[in-house]
């Protein structure tokens, strides 16, 4: 087989979005992860997406979920070209190289080092929007952790280089906003 990577995906590259998005016809093989003393954030504004996309931040006693994907080369290649990756200091995302704990059957976690992308600008401007947090439902539901249905994303933010938990987003509910953001 060709030379293949692990990616971590904690947002909308999720396994059906992946095939669709890069074209992928192969099988691609994939374990529910998750990434500890992290908290899934949303920053900046995309076109595509219309409102802000995802990043991850440390936050002790948090945990972000996500899949362990492998991806040859090629793909990574086509990644770092839809993240806005070049390896300059204009990036949109940048790849960076981490541990998360894979899991290879229930209950075991095994440590797994992997690439991640990571949004350079953290400002929290926008609510990400529905469509984009649904993606991040699927790609949660597509290796759950738990063995239950993920129905919520909480959405964390950067405002005043604070981290704030804003509210969250919920398929039936939509959007529900805390009055006033709390501190992280």
């Amino acid at each position: 087989t060709m030379a293949s990577v692990k990616v971590f995906s904690y947002g909308s590259n999720g396994i059906a979005a992946m095939r669709e998005r890069f074209d992928i016809e192969e099988h691609l093989s994939y374990k529910p992860a998750m990434l500890e003393n992290h908290v899934r954030i949303f920053a900046g504004y995309s076109p595509l997406w219309e409102g802000a996309v995802a990043s991850v931040y440390p936050h002790m006693h948090s945990n972000v979920h996500g899949l362990v994907v492998e991806v040859s080369k090629d793909v990574l290649e086509q990644m770092d070209e839809y993240e806005g990756y070049q390896d300059s200091e204009d990036d949109y995302y940048t790849r960076k190289i981490i541990t998360v704990k894979e899991l290879v059957e229930p209950g075991t976690f095994v440590d797994t080092e992997c690439f991640i992308y990571l949004k350079s600008d953290l400002t929290f401007t926008h609510l990400p929007s529905r469509q984009y947090c649904e993606c991040i439902l699927d790609t949660l539901n597509e290796g759950q952790i738990r063995g239950m249905k993920v129905e919520d994303v909480e959405i964390h933010g950067f405002l005043n280089n604070r981290l704030y938990h804003i509210g969250k987003y919920n398929s039936e509910v939509g959007f529900t906003q805390r009055d006033t953001p709390t501190p992280a």
